[in-house]
């Protein structure tokens, strides 16, 4: 439960902060958005946080959960298994990071703009990012005694 509400808070941070690059770049292609630290310095640095979060290291929430997974996998004897999670962690790593790079540096594109716009709209987002690096960090009481309760109730 854990992991499915770091996932949650992360993804849709990712979405929203998605909405307001192709406002401002005007396309769905990855290749085509860079210099998003140039052109949108809080959104870009929200997205590389969100896509870390995404990406499981810490100190956001997800980085808990995976590794709640992995070290559960490894102590019921399935070390084959937990081989290729990490493994194929690893390819998503890399993958993610070099998309994001693209994405973070360079310059922007002569037709978009610089500087953020509607800043309010950033709050939201701020606010996830602080939910994530409190659930890596900790898991407040009131929370984990929720997603006990949401386990029992869902193992009935």
């Amino acid at each position: 439960m854990l992991h499915l509400l770091n996932h949650s808070v992360a993804k849709s941070m990712m979405f929203f902060l998605s909405g307001r690059i192709l406002d401002r770049y005007r396309t769905t292609e990855l290749g085509r958005v860079s210099g998003l630290l140039s052109a949108m310095p809080v959104t870009g640095g929200l997205f590389a946080a969100g896509m870390i979060a995404l990406i499981g290291l810490p100190p956001f929430g997800l980085f808990l959960s995976k590794f709640a997974v992995v070290r559960a996998g490894f102590a019921a004897d399935r070390p084959w298994l937990m081989a290729v999670v990490l493994g194929l962690l690893v390819i998503a790593f890399v993958a993610l990071v070099a998309h994001l790079n693209r994405m973070l540096y360079g310059a922007p594109p002569d037709d978009v703009a610089v500087g953020e716009t509607r800043l309010w709209g950033l709050v939201p987002l701020v606010l996830c990012v602080a939910i994530l690096v409190v659930l890596g960090l900790t898991v407040p009481r009131p929370v984990d005694a929720l997603l006990r309760r949401i386990v029992e109730i869902a193992a009935q």
